[in-house]
């Protein structure tokens, strides 16, 4: 199963960097040019000037990366710690509830999907996967965790996490997504019991897929010059872990927007569906009837929930199986899609299909023409997820939004 330990990395010495919540961000894939330029405003120190780095004179922003991380160290800003593990607190609003979710920090080691307790749910792509690489390889670090999620059915950890948590907190911050977060460390021989209760524990991984199958590369590229040493830092990925039945686990759906020459397609799309589904008038995306159906299409004037029709279903259930024709986003991919675009894979390539977590926005963007219609989503639950995984299955990208995301930032764990 997973081997989950304590990680020594590189911490923020606040004396010299500044205050912690301008140091932080989150997670690279999230942060649009705009948000990167404010959080890179915040102080020379955040940690967006190495997750999204910006060439500098005759380097490229790779090693432009590398620089400022030496100079970052050379001037103290960042140190190293001993083998620790972080309990991430954060706390915050959704739908108009207060919610609080923890989860540990540690490194745990890599391999293969699903041979040692690892297991994805969703589709990578190569684009970020080169990226990322090019970054690992300029600075010799993941500044960045993967977040996965695991069974706990004692709750030894989760008691174990509370315990750490009766203490004065190592950081308190404002998290980069609204949340309020707060930081505890443990060590030594507390850090060695903690690693010993994921023994028997499998970790799905709910989001930094990318980040994950980067960290695989590096390892492997590096162990084709040489047998790397079990103990190695590229055997092991940054990792922040948190249980299943965790109350304040939340999974934002993801919609998608559509953008077609003109209304005449959005039409056409709308009829061709008919062939398989009932399209039933409810509310606009933003209202609540939108939650009690799985799939709902906006065009603008009005909102439909799709039902497939009983013989189109059973035929899907049968090509798809029990498990993937349970999940509305595979079902968007698979028949909902194809009816606006023909080729719907190259109508994402080419970024004809666009993405947002709130269905307010998506109604927004299709009323004010910047999108031709959405197609909103009902969230996958954390259940779904896990049988996906389980089943050796993975869902299409975009397919689930963790909330509030981790910051990254915390620590910063090498690989050399």
């Amino acid at each position: 199963m997973v081997e989950f330990r304590p990680v020594a990395g590189f911490e923020y010495d606040t004396g010299v960097a500044g205050d912690f919540a301008d140091l932080i961000a989150p997670p690279y894939d999230v942060i649009d040019e705009a948000a990167r330029r404010k959080l890179a405003s915040k102080s020379p120190y955040n940690i967006v000037h190495i997750t999204l780095p910006e060439a500098r004179g005759d380097i490229d922003k790779y090693a432009a990366a590398g620089e400022i991380l030496s100079g970052w160290k050379a001037r103290g800003a960042l140190v190293r710690s001993g083998p620790t593990f972080y309990v991430i607190e954060q706390r915050f609003e959704t739908a108009g509830k207060t919610l609080t979710r923890t989860g540990v920090l540690g490194q745990a080691r890599l391999s293969r999907w699903r041979e040692a307790g690892i297991y994805p749910h969703e589709v990578t792509l190569p684009k970020p996967k080169a990226d990322r690489l090019a970054l690992y390889r300029a600075t010799k670090v993941a500044p960045g965790p993967s977040f996965s999620l695991f069974e706990d059915s004692g709750g030894a950890v989760a008691r174990t996490l509370e315990q750490a948590k009766a203490g004065a907190p190592w950081r308190e911050t404002d998290g980069p997504e609204g949340s309020h977060d707060r930081i505890w460390k443990i060590a030594g021989g507390s850090a060695q019991r903690l690693s010993e209760l994921f023994a028997n524990e499998r970790f799905f991984i709910a989001d930094g897929h990318h980040r994950y199958e980067t960290a695989l590369a590096y390892r492997d590229e590096l162990a084709r010059s040489g047998a790397l040493a079990p103990d190695h830092p590229a055997n092991f990925v940054l990792m922040c872990a948190v249980p299943f039945d965790d109350p304040g686990l939340v999974i934002l759906p993801t919609h998608r927007l559509l953008h077609l020459e003109d209304q005449a397609d959005v039409r056409a799309g709308l009829e061709a569906l008919e062939a398989e589904y009932e399209l039933r008038p409810v509310r606009r995306p933003s209202g609540s009837e939108t939650a009690r159906a799985a799939i709902v299409i906006y065009d603008g004037r009005a909102a439909y929930g799709l039902e497939m029709k009983a013989a189109a279903r059973e035929a899907f259930r049968r090509a798809a199986g029990e498990v993937m024709s349970g999940l509305n986003v595979h079902e968007v991919v698979q028949k909902v899609l194809p009816r606006f675009f023909e080729d719907a894979a190259g109508a994402i390539d080419a970024e004809k299909i666009g993405y947002t977590h709130d269905a307010a926005e998506a109604e927004r963007r299709v009323d004010e023409g910047e999108a031709s219609a959405a197609v909103i989503l009902a969230p996958v639950s954390v259940r779904q997820m896990a049988a996906v995984a389980s089943a050796g299955m993975t869902m299409p990208p975009k397919s689930t939004y963790f909330y509030p995301k981790l910051p990254t930032g915390v620590v910063v764990k090498p690989l050399e």
